[in-house]
């Protein structure tokens, strides 16, 4: 006891571990994959990063579905027609749903070129979507590594990737170096 505080309590790891496991049973990591006709969600989503690559921004694209139709796309905007570092593949797309939907935004599934970062995680989290696929990871800036440290209340998200697929792999390194000439 340290002037009159009570000990730190001690954190142990077997909630942890315990939602760790949880996590492994509700998504697919490494080799994901999908139902038929879902890659073709992801090839649209790579039709839209080399469009945001073409206008001089970071090649990510990302669509959101609902059931098996494409309601709303996004690509990267983050440095064309105006530098705003919130534009990114995921939020444009949010921005895209229709108001009507957004009843439904459990339902939705957002397929995405690159795995999304922290920010774009929180936003499809926030805004219900319960279903993110990807299909190349982003070590340096990907959310994934966050999953099982999760607070209790934001469990049941599936998150389904990388797929690893020649295609994505090409756009993350695409991202590498762009991001490089930006910087």
């Amino acid at each position: 006891m340290i002037d009159g505080q009570p000990p730190p309590r001690r954190r142990t790891l077997r909630g942890a571990r315990r939602f760790a496991r949880y996590l492994r049973g509700r998504r697919a990591r490494g080799n994901g994959t999908l139902e038929p006709g879902e890659d073709a969600f992801l090839r649209r989503a790579g039709e839209l990063a080399l469009e945001a690559e073409r206008a001089g921004n970071v090649p990510i694209g990302s669509v959101i579905v609902l059931d098996g139709r494409v309601v709303a796309e996004g690509r990267n905007a983050v440095y064309r027609p105006l530098r705003h570092p919130g534009k990114h593949a995921e939020t444009e797309a949010l921005r895209a749903v229709p108001d009507e939907l957004w009843s439904r935004a459990r339902e939705m599934t957002c397929y995405s070129t690159l795995e999304p970062c922290i920010m774009c995680f929180a936003c499809l989290y926030f805004h219900g979507v319960q279903r993110i696929v990807f299909g190349a990871s982003a070590p340096a800036g990907g959310a994934g590594p966050l999953i099982p440290d999760l607070p209790w209340y934001m469990r049941g998200i599936q998150w389904i990737g990388p797929l690893g697929d020649d295609t994505s792999r090409e756009l993350r390194d695409r991202v590498r170096q762009s991001l490089q000439r930006n910087a």
